[in-house]
């Protein structure tokens, strides 16, 4: 089995993790600045500081904000996302997560 990518969280305040893809969503808990986590794929909501890309964590509920987290550190690339973002649907790693629509 391959390691999930890792990304790295860049703000230098605790980062927010979101349900939805959006800064009015409800509040989930937060990163702390300089953590590596698990992401399992990116989707497109809310855009904040120029950037509408979300990550979708992997080893919790909910989404937070790319333009704060880097790119994948460690790991395979994530996978490409529609602009349509459903309730729950099947992740490429077969994990029901609300709020992201991966492409296979």
């Amino acid at each position: 089995m391959v390691a999930p990518p890792k990304g790295k969280v860049v703000a230098k305040e605790p980062l927010s993790i979101r349900e939805r893809p959006a800064t009015a969503a409800k509040y989930l808990g937060a990163l702390k600045p300089g953590s590596v986590i698990e992401l399992s794929c990116k989707v497109h909501g809310q855009t904040v500081q120029g950037n509408d890309i979300w990550y979708l964590l992997a080893q919790q509920a909910g989404l937070c904000l790319r333009a704060l987290c880097e790119e994948p550190v460690t790991g395979p690339a994530l996978q490409e996302v529609s602009t349509r973002v459903p309730r729950a649907v099947r992740c490429p790693g077969q994990v029901r997560r609300p709020g992201h629509n991966c492409r296979p």
